[in-house]
């Protein structure tokens, strides 16, 4: 999974602090489109919500920023579960995210050709974890390095664990992860960094052939964007790009 192009269609986020003079990570944000044709920025609500009324700032390829102008909020991450803020890349600030070096993931759910339905899968959780941001202001330097964290999906979860974190499996998947046991792209157990930041982050469903020292990826499919880390289960959750779109349809 080195080859793949994960950074292409998810960005960092980054926050002002004008008071302090500070610019921290605070998210991703995953670029998507409509079978109209239409594109959209996606971040999670919640990373919005968190950082208030302050500036927040899309890092572009090739060290560039632009302001986020505005994001449509779902309604709210208890009533509708959703957890996301959509931005319609239209006119001037649209035109900055038409660049060559990147790319958007559709939100239409495609059948998957019957050839991958039997290989190991694997859930694909990538983001800029705060932790990795390295934002020179003075020298007008971003450098935010990202991270592919590579999980299970887990499809079966108690009544009472559904209940307690506000899962609904139509809207939600789910996907193993443990700071201390976790594996890389490469196969190899590594302590991930606290993926605090990958919000906002594309999640894919890897088909993969597994191989003595790593896997091979045969097939790759973008199913949804990450929306929060479950410490106390181990889990990250991310929100189906079904359900993203039919919010999208009812809301633009």
């Amino acid at each position: 999974m080195n080859n793949f192009p994960f950074e292409k269609s998810s960005l960092p986020v980054l926050g002002v602090d004008e008071q302090a003079e500070k610019v921290y990570g605070i998210g991703t944000c995953t670029l998507a489109h409509l079978d109209d044709g239409r594109n959209f920025l996606i971040n999670c609500a919640h990373t919005i919500n968190t950082w208030g009324e302050s500036p927040i700032y899309i890092a572009l390829p090739i060290g560039r920023s632009i302001e986020l102008p505005f994001a449509l909020k779902s309604k709210s991450k208890t009533v509708d579960k959703l957890d996301i803020a959509v931005t319609p890349l239209d006119g001037e600030f649209g035109a900055h995210f038409y660049d060559n070096d990147l790319t958007s993931n559709s939100l239409i759910d495609k059948p998957i050709p019957n050839k991958y339905k039997n290989l190991p899968k694997r859930v694909v959780f990538f983001g800029y974890p705060a932790s990795r941001a390295n934002i020179d202001l003075k020298a007008k330097r971003i450098n935010s390095k990202s991270i592919a964290i590579v999980g299970i999906e887990v499809e079966s979860v108690s009544e009472k664990t559904l209940e307690t974190y506000d899962i609904d499996l139509a809207t939600h998947l789910l996907a193993s992860f443990s700071i201390g046991k976790m594996k890389d792209q490469n196969n190899k157990m590594k302590r991930a960094p606290k993926p605090n930041g990958i919000s906002g982050g594309a999640v894919y469903i890897a088909y993969v052939e597994e191989g003595k020292g790593i896997d091979s990826l045969v097939a790759i499919d973008f199913v949804g964007i990450g929306t929060e880390y479950l410490q106390n289960i181990s889990r990250l959750k991310a929100t189906r790009k079904a359900a993203i779109a039919d919010f999208i349809k009812s809301s633009f």
